[in-house]
C-alpha cells in the first residue's frame, strides 16, 4: 500500500464520528488580575545579597576553611567579601530608593542588588530603623528604575487576594499567592509583644522573602514581608505599608540623614503637601516661607508626598540655595531656601542642661537620638561643648559624644550622670563609656 493511501486512511479515521464529536476546549483569558499585577510590579522587585569583608587570621581565610562560603574580591580595592545572607526588596522611587527589612542588611559591609533584568548593582544603606525593621537603600547608579505603587493598608479586606514576591531560598523572581488572613495581628517574641499591627497572609513566605512586597490584586504594595510562624504552614506576616510610609518618610528626612537643615516640617493634607511648621529662626523662615503654603515644586521637580519631598532634598547640601515654588492664598510664590547644617542645640531646647567636669550637657531624647544616628539602646546625656583644659578635654571627649556609662552604671540622664559621678568622685577616678558617631562605643578613664 502506498504512502499516499496510508495518509488518506489516517485522515479518514481522524475525521470519523468519534473525533468529530469531541468537544472543543475553552479558551479563557489567562491574563488574570494576578498575572497583570505580577507583570506590573515584578520589575521593581529586587534580590538583595549582603556580604561581609573577610577578616584574615594567621594568614588563612577562616571562611574558606570552615564555612566554604563564596569569596569575592573587589578588583578596585583588593578587599575580599564573603556572602552572608539573601533577601528581597522593592524599588519605590525611580531614582533607585529601595525598601527592605533592617534585619536583611544589618551589619553588612557591602550590599549587592540584582534587578529583574539580571543586572547587578551596588547599593548603600541610606538609613534604617531597627524597632520597625525597615531600611531604605539607595542604588549607586542613577535611574530611572521601575517602581512599585504603594497602596493603603487601612482599607484592606479580610479574605482578599494577596501575593508575595521575592527571593525565597535564593530562588529569584518567585511569586506565591493566598488571602489576607487577618490585620492588626499581635506578634510576641520571648514573652513580650514586639509588633501589634502585622498583616497575616496565607501566601507562602520563606527565608529570603524578607523585605519583598506583599501585593493586593491590583498590584499595589500593601505590606513588606517580614516573618513566618514556624508552628504551621500558611501563616506569614507583613509590615502594613502605611506604617512603612511613615518610617521611610522619617528615614529620608534631610535632618535625619544629616544632609541639611531646612527649618520646616511638612504634612499631607487633602492630597496636597503643605508646610505645617516653620522654625524661627531658620532657613525657611529667612526665605519667607509660611505655615500653610502648599509646596508645588522643589528644585523645579514636582512633589506631592513627604517622601518625594525628602528624595528631592537628598541632593541638597549645606550652603546650597534651592528654589521652592508654593501656592499661597491662590497665587504662586517663588522663594529660594539656603540650607544650613543642623544646629545640635536645636534638638535639646526643652531638655535639662548642666555643666559637669567642663562639659555642657543635655538630655538625649529618642527623637534626637534618631537624628544623630544613635542606637535607641544607647541613650544618655549628649556633650554640647567641652571647655579648654577641663577634665573632659583631657580624655578627648568631643561635641556630640553620648555618655552612656560611668563605672558600671548606666547614665541615661543628666541628673543620673551627676549622681554617679558624685559617687565615683570619692575614688578619684572612674571608667567612662561614650558613644561617638562613626566610631561606636569608646572607653576612657576620667580623673577628678
Amino acid at each position: 500500500m502506498s504512502r499516499t493511501i496510508l495518509l488518506l486512511l489516517a485522515a479518514t479515521v481522524m475525521a470519523g464520528p468519534g473525533w468529530a464529536q469531541r468537544p472543543s476546549l475553552p479558551n479563557f483569558d489567562r491574563r488574570t488580575p494576578i498575572v497583570l499585577a505580577v507583570e506590573n510590579v515584578g520589575p521593581a522587585v529586587v534580590n538583595i545579597r549582603t556580604q561581609d569583608a573577610v577578616r584574615r587570621t594567621g594568614g588563612f581565610d577562616i571562611f574558606q576553611r570552615f564555612d566554604r562560603r563564596k569569596i569575592e574580591q573587589d578588583p578596585r580595592t583588593g578587599l575580599q567579601f564573603s556572602d552572608r545572607s539573601l533577601g528581597s526588596g522593592v524599588i519605590v522611587h525611580e531614582a533607585g530608593y529601595i525598601i527592605t527589612n533592617e534585619h536583611v542588611i544589618a551589619g553588612a559591609d557591602r550590599i549587592k542588588v540584582r534587578l529583574r533584568t539580571g543586572e547587578l548593582k551596588l547599593a548603600k544603606v541610606l538609613n534604617s530603623n531597627r524597632d520597625n525593621d525597615i531600611a531604605v537603600l539607595k542604588l549607586a547608579d542613577k535611574g530611572p528604575y521601575p517602581t512599585a505603587i504603594l497602596g493603603n493598608s487601612d482599607q484592606l479586606l479580610i479574605g482578599e487576594v494577596t501575593m508575595a514576591l521575592g527571593n525565597p531560598f535564593g530562588l529569584s523572581n518567585s511569586v506565591t499567592d493566598g488571602i489576607l488572613s487577618a490585620s492588626g495581628r499581635s506578634v510576641r517574641f520571648r514573652g513580650r509583644e514586639v509588633f501589634s499591627d502585622f498583616l497575616q497572609t496565607s501566601a507562602t513566605i520563606n527565608p529570603g522573602n524578607s523585605g519583598g512586597p506583599l501585593l493586593d490584586v491590583n498590584g499595589r504594595v500593601i505590606g513588606i514581608n517580614v516573618a513566618i510562624d514556624k508552628r504551621g504552614p500558611g501563616i506569614g506576616y507583613a509590615i502594613p505599608i502605611n506604617r512603612v510610609k511613615e518610617v521611610i518618610t522619617t528615614l529620608t528626612d534631610p535632618e535625619m540623614t544629616r544632609q541639611a537643615w531646612l527649618g520646616l516640617e511638612t504634612a499631607r493634607k487633602r492630597d496636597a503637601l503643605v508646610i505645617s511648621r516653620i522654625m524661627d529662626p531658620g532657613p525657611a523662615e529667612a526665605a519667607g516661607l509660611r505655615v500653610g503654603d502648599r509646596i508645588l515644586s522643589v528644585a523645579s521637580r514636582p512633589v506631592e508626598t513627604p517622601f518625594e519631598f525628602n528624595v528631592v532634598m537628598m541632593d541638597a547640601t549645606p550652603g546650597a540655595s534651592v528654589p521652592f515654588r508654593v501656592s499661597r492664598n491662590g497665587r504662586t510664590v517663588d522663594r529660594a531656601v539656603r540650607f544650613t547644617t543642623l544646629p545640635l542645640e536645636s534638638l535639646f531646647a526643652h531638655n535639662a542642661r548642666a555643666d559637669i567636669l567642663g562639659m555642657n550637657l543635655a538630655n538625649l531624647t529618642n527623637a534626637a537620638a534618631a537624628r544623630l544616628h544613635i542606637p535607641s539602646h544607647l541613650i544618655g546625656p549628649v556633650v554640647l561643648n567641652v571647655k579648654t583644659e577641663s577634665a573632659a578635654e583631657k580624655i578627648e571627649l568631643q561635641r556630640g559624644d553620648v555618655i552612656i556609662e560611668v563605672g558600671r552604671v548606666a547614665t541615661p540622664t543628666v541628673n543620673r550622670l551627676r549622681e554617679v559621678l558624685g559617687y565615683y568622685r570619692r575614688r578619684g577616678s572612674a571608667r567612662i563609656k561614650v558613644y561617638r558617631e562613626n566610631e561606636g562605643e569608646l572607653q576612657g578613664t576620667i580623673v577628678f
